[in-house]
Order: structure tokens, then C-alpha cells, then sequence
């Protein structure tokens, strides 16, 4: 039997936590005195499709992400009338840390709520420029962590009465409906006994990564971009791994530990999350940040990347680089990490490979797509998921860990792996640029305008003062739409064309930014089918935007309200491997031939199974489908996706014009083929090279 030791006992953690847990000791705050009962623990496994056809793909539990806390309700109200200042305390024995959540936030001017651990030095205050302003209106928020058993919620205010008089006509008060509480170190090594994933290949070879910061400095010092990814979601909080990736504000962790803004807003970084020595103690310095706009964030790639707020607080910490190629079969890597939410380890050693390093020992493999990934023995545990693979050569990232081997004993066949950096890379490389190198230029007139994607963010700017940026949209029905601009700085104006260039709607200051929303709902002011324009510049068309993002969301069934299926991603994939031949910058382009992958999410909390799909277009731009016409796409449950196992292949004509709009129709048969749907997802063409048109097109 495979020998594991728990990691986290080494940390000196009484066992007597064991039988607290296992008890069910409960969480008690400390305001008017009441108990709340914990729940019962939970481990979340988001289980993944099982019928791939790629049969290379890792079969892992370590897909599920690691419980490390509960939700715990209460009913906490603190009135901010009449009290200059008052305070409450919640405290859960042994809890690892308390997180709290604020159903209701509504505070008058001058006053202000600290949340701090018993002794007041971890302390964080709300509201604040960064991570939280206000919430009047219920829409609730979770606050920073605490590390430790207790937090204390204390309400200030200035010394003059004024501010707290009972004729304000605002209800200002506070509501706290539930708290995380952590779970302690033992407590996550007795769920990992019974639900780890195996991804120690042979004898435990992870340690802390301050036992190597004599042996190895560079690695040592690299791993300091490292950090815990905390995030809440479900029913509970869990753990990943992320790290700063360059030296602009950029986290990127995977796909499937962070996948919406909503899971942005709600996820910490701990920086500095480490031992002090080698099987001691942890360093109480830890930086904790906050999550603020999610970039992108990619399924068949396995990859999200997102900004945070404090940034400048995490600077201290450096970066990691990316090495953009293939991985070599053979060459030495490390993997620094937060295996079960550990404090930072390293996975450097290997009894498996050659030298007792770890290596690449499977260099190009399959993954969620064809020959995405790269494989190595080189320990791993649940709560990995989406550290660095750094080569040793170079020490940047080589790949983007996402597999657990998913057996007892590794093989050839079942490793851990990674997605390629190189393959990766054309997904996220428009959100490493800066002001000066706006990938989606030159987009200043309409005929250049850039296709945006449902739920995938552009990063622009507007330089020089003047500057305007168009991108483009096409439906194939009645469709809610949702346009949006964010930015730390800046004033944008936004305007949306129908195909004729007849203005539809023009907004300056959305949602009390200075940034601009433009929102078209079902039952309302949806759009119908067609192609649409969106222009942006800056107030006056007189000032610079450094940058700002730009959101596009859809909901495409107004009228389909007995539809089972709604149309996810699609993937242009376009690398030269196989069938496709192209400039492998993932998008469709006149004069190449691409594999296309196409998502397929649920409308309903039942399982579609055995799902089948053929594929039809309706572009004289286009030939194909060149080898698969059909494909299987395998089961979806509530929550989750299916992709078709096997590429539809096309050929795109030399002279398809940019912008041109291929509508790829999917009739779709699912239930032993009991049950038909049609769904359609509309392709945007680029032309092979944009440039700047003679004319202006449109206004």
C-alpha cells in the first residue's frame, strides 16, 4: 500500500482538534450571546465528464476542489443609530480562520466598521477604497478573512453625535447572516485522508518550500509569487493555488478553481503563506488581498486570469515569467505550491526520475483538448491546482498544473500534468499588454472594429487623446445584452450601431461610475438577430485611458424557454498540429483551416446524457465539415458543460472578409435520442491582416 503522511500534522497541530471536529463543536459569536450549531462537513467534488474520448486525460479527483471551511449561519444586526460605537466578537474553537458575510452594509457619513482578530494587529476596515464601498440594497458581501478562532466586528464613528441621529432617513444598520469558519490544519488532513486525490506518486515528496531557501535561492525566491487562493463559493470555502504572472496586475490560477466575476469578488491571495522553518511553524506575515475583475477565463485550457485589488501590497513578492515553447522531454522543473491549502511547499524532488528531480516525463499530451497538456511525476495534492510548472533552465513557467495522476502507483499513462504554456499563451497574451501596445489595434474606425466574444473580457486603451476603439457582435436570435466598461481610471462614452450605423443607444455614466453600461434585457429591449457595432472614446474626445476593460455578456434564450441546452464557448483552434493549419492565435482567419471545439451547457438541473451532435454552416466563405460532421459530446450535469469529442474541421477562403459572420448550427440529440435541439453559435472572421481603411465607415 502506498505510504502517505499527513502533511499538515508536521505543523504541530494537537490532535485533540480531531475529536472537536468530530463532534461538531459549534461556532458561537458573541453579540447577544447565541450559539449556532456547525454544519455538517462537506467536501465539494466538481466532477468532470468521464466520456472523454481523449483517453490520455487524467482521470482525477483533484479536479474537485479542497474544502478547507463551512458556512456557518447567524443573524447578527448592529444598529448604527444612536451608539457612537459598539462592537461584537464571533468565535469558533479551533476555526483555522473566520470569514464574515455582510447580507446588509449601510453606514451615514463618518463612520466606519474594523474587522480584527482578538489582539487587533490583523485588522481590515470597510468601507474602503479598494475592496469594498457600501451596500444599502442587500446585495451582500464577503469580507476579509481572519486568521484564527475569533473575530471582532466593531462599529466606529467620529465624536460628533450628528452623524448618528435617529432622523437620518436611511435604515443604517448592519447584517451579518453567516460567517466561514475554517477548518484547522487537522481537520483538512483527516477530509484529505478519505477523499485525496492520488497524486503522490510514490513516498510523500512535497516540503516546505523554506527548507530549500539555502539550497536553492533562485527557486526559493521564485516561489515567493506564489500564493493561497482562497476562494467561496457553494457551500463553503476552498483552496487552490495562483501567482503573479508578470509585473503588471495580472493572477492567474485554473479555470475550474475561478470562473466568474462573481468567484473573482469573492477570492483571497495569501502572500507569504509559509513556514518560518523547515517543518515548523507558520510566518504570522502573511499579505492578504482581495480579488477585483476577472480577464479571462478558458475551460479547454484550464486557465483564469484576474487582477486584485491592494496590488501595490503584493509587489514585494515579484512575479514569474512565462517560457513560451514546448516542453522538453527530459528537462528538470519544480512546482511551488499550496497542496490542501499548506503553507507554500515545493514539489522539486522525485525518487521516480533520474538525479531525484522532478522532470518533464510526458512531453506533449492530451488534455481537455488535443496535445494541450505536458506530464511529470512530480508531486502534487488537491489544492495544487493551478500553480507553475517552472523549468529549471530558465526558472519561468513552462505550464499551468491542473491533473492528478487519479491512480495508486503513476505510470506512463497516469501522471500529473499541466496545460503548455505555449498553448495557453494565445488565449491570454491580450491581457499582458500595456497602454503603448493595445493588441486590438489599430480598431479606429468601424471597418476594423474587433469581434468580442460572449463573456470574454478586451482589455483597451485609449491613446492617443482622440482615440476611439470599435469592436463588433453578431446574434442569431433575439438576444439580452449586456455591454460594460471598467477601469481604476478614466471617463468612457459608449455607443451601440445597428448594421446600418443607425445609433440603438448611447450611455456616458453607467451604474454611477464614470465608466459606461449598456444593458438590453429579455421581455424588453432585447436585440434582435443581426451584426451591431459598439464605439467607445474618452469624454470630450480630448483625454487618455491608460486602460480599461471592456465586459459583453448575453442570454440568448428570450424565446426559448423550453430549451434544455444554452450555447457555451467555442474554441478556433488553428496551430498546425493535425487538421488545422494557421497562424495559432485561436480565432478564425481567411485562408485557414481550423478545428473547432463548441460548448454545450444546461438550462435545467437534470442531466442531458448521451448527447450527439452534426453540425451544418451557412457560409459560401467556408468548406467543410472536412472529416467529422458529427460527434458525441457525452453527458452534462447541472452546472457544467460538454464539449464535442471529436473537432469539426473547415477550410476558410482566401477571400472571406474580415468581420464576416459564420452562423455554425449544431442539431443536437440527446436521451437515446428522444429529445432534438438546434442551437446555433456565430463565428466572427478577422481578416488575415487588419489596417487602417482608407475611409471612415459608419460615424
Amino acid at each position: 500500500m502506498e505510504k502517505w503522511t499527513l502533511p499538515t500534522l508536521k505543523h504541530a497541530w494537537p490532535y485533540f482538534l480531531l475529536c472537536l471536529f468530530i463532534l461538531n463543536v459549534p461556532g458561537i459569536y458573541h453579540g447577544n450571546q447565541a450559539a449556532v450549531a456547525a454544519t455538517e462537513k462537506k467536501v465539494f467534488q466538481n466532477h468532470f465528464d468521464s466520456e472523454s474520448s481523449l483517453n490520455a486525460v487524467a482521470s482525477s479527483e483533484e479536479l474537485g476542489l479542497v474544502q478547507v471551511g463551512e458556512y456557518i449561519p447567524i443573524d447578527l444586526e448592529i444598529n448604527a443609530h444612536n451608539e457612537l460605537s459598539q462592537s461584537r466578537t464571533i468565535y469558533s474553537p479551533a476555526a483555522a480562520f473566520i470569514k464574515v458575510h455582510f447580507q446588509t452594509f449601510c453606514l451615514p457619513p463618518g463612520v466606519n466598521v474594523t474587522i480584527s482578530d482578538a489582539t487587533g494587529i490583523e485588522q481590515y476596515s470597510y468601507p474602503n477604497e479598494s475592496d469594498f464601498l457600501m451596500d444599502c440594497e442587500g446585495k451582500g458581501f464577503w469580507a476579509m478573512s481572519i486568521t484564527g478562532d475569533t473575530a471582532v466586528i466593531t462599529l466606529h464613528t467620529t465624536p460628533e453625535p450628528d452623524n448618528l441621529t435617529t432622523t437620518q432617513p436611511e435604515p443604517y444598520h448592519l447584517h451579518i447572516d453567516k460567517y466561514a469558519r475554517g477548518y484547522s490544519p487537522a481537520q483538512v488532513a483527516l477530509l484529505n485522508e478519505t477523499n485525496r486525490p492520488e497524486s503522490t506518486c510514490t513516498d510523500l515528496e512535497r516540503y516546505d518550500a523554506i527548507c530549500y531557501a539555502s539550497s536553492h535561492p533562485i527557486e526559493y525566491e521564485k516561489s515567493n509569487a506564489v500564493a493561497r487562493l482562497l476562494v467561496t463559493k457553494n457551500s463553503g470555502t476552498y483552496v487552490c493555488t495562483a501567482w503573479r504572472a508578470s509585473s503588471l496586475n495580472r493572477i492567474i490560477t485554473n479555470e475550474h478553481c475561478v470562473n466568474s466575476q462573481a468567484d473573482v469578488e469573492r477570492v483571497e491571495l495569501w502572500f507569504n503563506y509559509q513556514a518560518i522553518s523547515c517543518n515548523g511553524d507558520v510566518d504570522p506575515n502573511i499579505t492578504k488581498v482581495m480579488g477585483k475583475t476577472l480577464l479571462v477565463a478558458d475551460a479547454i485550457h484550464d486557465v483564469a486570469v484576474f487582477t486584485i485589488n491592494d496590488f501595490a501590497s503584493v509587489q514585494q513578492f515579484g512575479f514569474l515569467n512565462f517560457d513560451i515553447r514546448p516542453p522538453i522531454l527530459g528537462e528538470v522543473i519544480y512546482i511551488p505550491q499550496h497542496g490542501s491549502g499548506n503553507p507554500r511547499e515545493f514539489g522539486i524532488e522525485s525518487s521516480i526520475n533520474s538525479g531525484n528531480v522532478c522532470r518533464i516525463d510526458d512531453a506533449i499530451r492530451n488534455g481537455y483538448g488535443y496535445n494541450t497538456d505536458t506530464g511529470y511525476f512530480c508531486d502534487t495534492i488537491g489544492g495544487s491546482s493551478g500553480s507553475p510548472v517552472l523549468a529549471r533552465s530558465s526558472h519561468d513557467v513552462v505550464a499551468l498544473h491542473h491533473f492528478g495522476a487519479g491512480g495508486a502507483i503513476c505510470t506512463d499513462t497516469l501522471m500529473n500534468a499541466g496545460v503548455r504554456v505555449d498553448k495557453l499563451w494565445p488565449i491570454i497574451q491580450p491581457y499582458f499588454s500595456i497602454m503603448s501596445g493595445d493588441t486590438y489595434e489599430p480598431d479606429n474606425v468601424a471597418g476594423n472594429a474587433t469581434p468580442i466574444i460572449n463573456e470574454k473580457m478586451q482589455i483597451h486603451s485609449i491613446f492617443p487623446a482622440g482615440d476611439k476603439d470599435w469592436v463588433t457582435f453578431s446574434l442569431a436570435r433575439e438576444t439580452a445584452v449586456s455591454l460594460q466598461t471598467s477601469g481604476s481610471i478614466g471617463d468612457t462614452r459608449m455607443w451601440l450601431y445597428d448594421s446600418n450605423f443607425q445609433e440603438i443607444e448611447f450611455n456616458d455614466n453607467g451604474d454611477g461610475t464614470t465608466f459606461s453600461t449598456i444593458n438590453r434585457v429579455c421581455g424588453g429591449d432585447a436585440l434582435p438577430a443581426g451584426n451591431y457595432f459598439v464605439k467607445i472614446d474618452a469624454l470630450e474626445n480630448d483625454d487618455e485611458i491608460s486602460e480599461y476593460t471592456l465586459h459583453y455578456a448575453i442570454d440568448d434564450n428570450c424565446n426559448s424557454t423550453n430549451s434544455e441546452l444554452i450555447t457555451g464557448d467555442f474554441i478556433v483552434d488553428d496551430d498546425n498540429n493535425n487538421q488545422s493549419s494557421g497562424n495559432n492565435n485561436n480565432k478564425i482567419n481567411s485562408s485557414e483551416s481550423v478545428e473547432l471545439y463548441f460548448n454545450l451547457a444546461k438550462n435545467s438541473s437534470e442531466t442531458a446524457t448521451k448527447i450527439y451532435a452534426c453540425i451544418s454552416e451557412d457560409s459560401s466563405f467556408v468548406t467543410g465539415p472536412l472529416h467529422n460532421s458529427c460527434s458525441v459530446f457525452g453527458n452534462i450535469r447541472e452546472g457544467n458543460y460538454a464539449i464535442n469529442h471529436d473537432d469539426f474541421d473547415f477550410e476558410i477562403a482566401p477571400d472571406a472578409p474580415g468581420n464576416h459572420v459564420i452562423n455554425f448550427t449544431l442539431n443536437v440529440t440527446y436521451g437515446n435520442a428522444n429529445t432534438t435541439e438546434m442551437v446555433t453559435y456565430s463565428v466572427p472572421v478577422q481578416a488575415k491582416y487588419q489596417v487602417y481603411l482608407p475611409m471612415v465607415v459608419g460615424p
